[in-house]
């Protein structure tokens, strides 16, 4: 992958978080720019995701 191109960079971070959509990109979490920080991006906003959802579940019980 090339890290210099931002429009493909997006489009592999879509299909490894299975998101339809961009909204990833609102956070406050630096953009990667070579594989380790891409892996490191997609942990942190998989860990945010259940960590959100965790919080929503037990909020409702």
């Amino acid at each position: 992958m090339d890290f210099s191109n931002r429009i493909e960079v997006i489009e592999h971070l879509k299909d490894d978080l299975e998101s339809t959509n961009c909204d990833f990109l609102t956070t406050d979490i630096p953009f990667p720019t070579d594989k380790e920080s891409y892996q490191q991006f997609i942990h942190t906003i998989k860990f945010m995701d259940s960590a959100i959802t965790d919080y929503e579940r037990t909020r409702k019980e």
